[in-house]
């Protein structure tokens, strides 16, 4: 192969040749020396690249003075008959070229023969390391099942770390001292990664039997899909494009509901515990779905960290209770169905039943003795604080335990404040988001407008861009309905204010 295209170098050359010496004649501004120049030069190309071959694949040291003379080049190529000037052009062009040539081409050969080497290294290490971690697997399994058993066993939590061997403990457990270095790197990643893997999923099966508990798993993806939980009753629709990075996740049936706090409420569903295998971003709602026949005061609830109930927003659609955990940071959920009380007769047939429904259910309304929330209605500003401190869980709000708290001692009016709006009030004028009257007074019984709806809300989401003229333009849209269109130093509308604060919820 390497002869032939020496071969194919020289005959090639001498058709180049063939050609100058059948006419040679100067273009208008070139000499016959330019001429000679530059066909000399391309062929000392054409030589030195065939040159630095030989000597490379010869393993010769390079020496690109290896020049023909030029009277062997004259004869050679048979320029004996051409004009002086032009052969001494050929002669220096070639000289040059085939210095530079040979220089960069045995360079470039030398340069892809080291990386070929190590190229060849790489893969004799890569093989190394995937026999390592090919070796590691039935070890790591075998380790994994042991210790997960004992610590249910022990009823320590799920904690794969706990009994992982070091590197060295894995070297002098499998005797690995003489091994290559990579096939030991390879057999110590290899056993972490597939021990962690079974240890997780051994942990979780002796536990749930153990416990009686029935666990559901899915490998989920960016193609997302439909999960049941064990019993079939529940269903977690994941939309595509909810996750981009695969992650388990699992649904636990549970059956201990002794100490969820149910007042004014009944349990007919199991407990079912949603997670993920660590937190996860979603980037779409994920649907709850759960077969259902019977009266509309019914709900999906969550279990909160403190076993309260918190209703989720629900419909009843074709048969079954839907409800979304919402998109952004998951974590996990605990959920539940409950009959729970009949809805407020003025909230049926309303334009706001589904904010409102939540608002009642969550216990952030109350209906009067008539069994009435009046939606249409006017609300006080401690009906508004109240709403507000519930819906933006401001009791959780850290910034409390670090600001002096602002009590209700220091206004006139402080007997007039309902006592279960309280410390909403001082919540909300600790963190400033109101400040009272001029007067020292809080006015907790005067009707709120939207203007101060609007201040308000502002400071608690730090956007100054809220205004209750984009508010009225959602209500027209989003549910067909003429909003109150007065000056928004009028009194707010309990039913469109709950329609805002909704959005907020989690």
């Amino acid at each position: 192969m390497k002869t032939s295209k020496m071969y194919k170098f020289a005959v090639i050359s001498l058709i180049l040749v063939s050609i100058f010496s059948t006419s040679i004649y100067a273009a208008e501004g070139d000499t016959l020396y330019d001429m000679g120049y530059e066909d000399g030069g391309e062929i000392g190309q054409i030589n030195a690249k065939a040159r630095a071959l030989d000597t490379y694949n010869k393993d010769i040291i390079s020496g690109w003075d290896i020049i023909e003379k030029k009277a062997d080049l004259i004869t050679k190529y048979n320029l004996d008959k051409l004009d002086t000037e032009y052969k001494n052009g050929f002669y220096i062009g070639y000289r040059d070229m085939f210095k530079e040539t040979y220089v960069d081409s045995y360079y470039d050969l030398v340069v892809q023969g080291v990386k070929d080497i190590e190229e060849g290294n790489e893969m004799e290490d890569k093989d190394y390391y995937d026999d390592g971690m090919l070796q590691a697997e039935k070890y790591a399994v075998e380790l994994a099942i042991i210790n997960s058993e004992k610590d249910v066993e022990k009823a320590y939590t799920r904690d794969y770390n706990r009994a992982l061997p070091l590197k060295q403990d894995l070297v002098n457990k499998y005797s690995l001292q003489n091994e290559n270095t990579n096939y030991v790197d390879g057999f110590v990643d290899g056993f972490k990664k597939v021990y962690q893997e079974k240890y997780d999923k051994a942990y979780i099966e002796f536990s749930t039997k153990k416990s009686g508990e029935q666990i559901s798993e899915y490998s989920l993806n960016i193609e997302g899909g439909s999960i049941y939980s064990a019993d079939k009753a529940l269903m977690l629709e994941i939309p595509k494009g909810t996750v981009y990075l695969s992650k388990k996740i699992y649904i636990k049936t549970l059956n201990n509901m002794q100490d969820i706090k149910t007042t004014n409420k009944e349990i007919i569903s199991g407990i079912y515990d949603i997670y993920a295998e660590s937190n996860m971003k979603t980037y779409n709602n994920m649907l709850i779905k759960f077969k259902y026949y019977g009266q509309e005061n019914v709900g999906i609830y969550r279990v909160t960290k403190d076993n309260q109930l918190e209703y989720i927003p629900t419909a009843l659609v074709n048969g079954y209770l839907n409800a979304y955990i919402r998109k952004g940071i998951f974590e996990r959920e605990k959920i539940v169905v409950c009959l729970d009380s009949q809805i407020p007769r003025d909230i049926l047939g309303h334009w706001g039943k589904q904010e409102l429904v939540t608002f009642f259910k969550r216990g952030i309304i109350s209906p009067n003795e008539y069994n009435n929330v009046a939606p249409d209605g006017f609300m006080t500003r401690e009906q508004f604080v109240y709403m507000v401190d519930r819906v933006f869980k401001l009791e959780n709000n850290e910034i409390l335990n670090v600001i002096p708290k602002v009590t209700l001692d220091m206004f006139y009016d402080k007997g007039q404040v309902s006592e279960y709006t309280k410390a909403s009030m001082e919540r909300l004028l600790t963190l400033k988001f109101i400040s009272g009257y001029g007067n020292n007074t809080l006015m907790p019984n005067k009707l709120i407008t939207y203007e101060e709806v609007e201040i308000i809300l502002r400071r608690v989401t730090l956007d100054s861009t809220l205004n209750w003229s984009t508010v009225q333009q959602s209500l027209m849209i989003d549910k067909g309905i003429l909003p109150n269109l007065a000056s928004k130093s009028d009194r707010a509308v309990k039913s469109e204010v709950i329609y805002l604060l909704n959005k907020y919820l989690d």
